[in-house]
């Protein structure tokens, strides 16, 4: 009987000893686990933010968009006409029949345009008789007077032409007082070279510094 009691104590002894060296292993397993090498963001410590991420990813999208954006202007740019610096005919510094000049004393003047006439026959003329129509508003809250010069230039050459005084056939050039909001018209008319293809009028204002130029075809 002695014999047995110390045979069972054997055997307690050794599943004791087997389950002590099991939760050992599983102690160490755990151990290893929880002691892996952390990834490349957090071996400095650091803990990675998806919400860094995002960040990231919407700071390159931004990039991108604003890059787009700047294309796009380019592009605008590139297809838009250029503003006119001033020059010839063709770029446009004048004024076309109809359209309208505001002097600084708030003056509105229009061209209108050519046309052939006969003048009356006591008038001298060596050329093609063409008149424009001129019109002058009051766009001021005050009376403002009104006298025109006029220089006309035919064609591409350039050449000045006469003008033509005839109160037969010709309405009265603009002139005089002319109270606030009222608009007083008439003609001015030249001798032009037959072959001339336009007209260059220069109008200004007697008294003022202010000039526009018109481009009338013939």
């Amino acid at each position: 009987m002695a014999q047995l009691r110390t045979l069972r104590g054997r055997r307690l002894r050794m599943v004791a000893g087997v389950a002590a060296a099991a939760l050992a292993v599983g102690g160490l397993t755990a151990c290893d686990e929880s002691e892996l090498p952390l990834d490349r963001g957090q071996e400095s410590g650091e803990t990675a933010d998806p919400a860094d991420a995002d960040a990231d990813g919407g700071d390159a999208a931004d990039a991108d968009a604003d890059a787009e954006d700047a294309d796009t202007d380019a592009e605008d740019a590139d297809g838009a006409p250029a503003e006119n610096d001033g020059g010839d005919r063709e770029q446009g510094d004048f004024l076309k029949a109809g359209q309208t000049f505001v002097t600084a004393e708030g003056l509105e003047i229009t061209v209108e345009a050519t046309e052939t006439f006969t003048p009356a026959d006591y008038v001298d003329h060596e050329e093609t008789p063409v008149k424009f129509g001129v019109s002058v508003t009051n766009g001021a809250d005050e009376d403002q007077e009104v006298a025109l010069l006029y220089t006309v230039r035919a064609g591409e050459r350039g050449e000045e032409a006469d003008r033509i005084f005839d109160s037969a056939s010709l309405k009265s050039d603009p002139r005089g007082t002319l109270k606030p909001g009222r608009t007083a018209g008439g003609e001015a008319g030249f001798d032009v070279p037959g072959d001339a293809e336009f007209i260059d009028v220069t109008v200004q204002l007697v008294g003022s510094q202010d000039k526009a130029h018109w481009s009338l075809d013939l």
